[in-house]
């Protein structure tokens, strides 16, 4: 079984940090699935009209990274981010059972027009927390791909009830469970006299 998985936030040169969860959680299933990384990073130390494509073999996981320039103004910036994911969604071809996207912008909207063109099915995990906001700052363009695609999603799973519930407040309709986050206990744990968690899903690590 091959899972791709789709996100804006992934390791890379510029962040080395930025969606190590993303990551992590990418690693945890490649025991049981064939999982290819597709990731969207602006570099603002590039020159206007830079782009660059990597693929790499990064322990179990085949990572694509496309890099392209953060320079320039905000419209510039805008079209060079969707022709980074156009090139980085040319280098595949049908042969994915399940797409997996983090962040329903970008990676729900990618997620969706492939999931369309392979006729597969798409989840959806969404982190961001701009859905908690009174208004979110998108685009005309980028909420109506965004309602888009998550009305065509096969799950939607926000992080908390919370997410959900500011996703649902600012008209993302779809089908939605909450998957919590995972939490190491042993590093992160409540304080004394606190009984139960019900934003995160603790585990204990073997």
């Amino acid at each position: 079984m091959r899972l791709l998985v789709i996100s804006a936030w992934y390791p890379n040169r510029v962040y080395p940090a930025d969606g190590n969860f993303v990551q992590n959680l990418a690693e945890l299933v490649a025991d049981d699935w064939e999982v290819t990384v597709l990731a969207v990073t602006s570099d603002f130390r590039e020159p206007t009209g830079y782009q660059r494509l990597e693929k790499k073999r990064e322990g179990p996981l085949n990572v694509v990274r496309i890099y392209y320039s953060g320079a320039g103004p905000r419209v510039q910036r805008i079209l060079a981010r969707r022709n980074a994911w156009r090139r980085g969604v040319s280098t595949f071809r049908d042969g994915f059972d399940l797409i997996h996207a983090h962040v329903l912008v970008d990676g729900g909207i990618v997620a969706a027009k492939l999931a369309r063109k392979w006729g597969i099915p798409f989840v959806v995990t969404e982190h961001a927390s701009r859905w908690l906001a009174p208004w979110p700052l998108l685009r005309v363009m980028e909420r109506y791909l965004a309602t888009r695609a998550a009305s065509s999603a096969d799950l939607i799973m926000p992080v908390s009830p919370g997410l959900r519930a500011g996703m649902e407040r600012h008209g993302i309709k779809g089908k939605y469970q909450v998957v919590s986050n995972s939490v190491d206990e042993t590093t992160f744990y409540p304080p004394p006299g606190v009984v139960g968690i019900t934003n995160v899903q603790v585990f204990t690590r073997q």
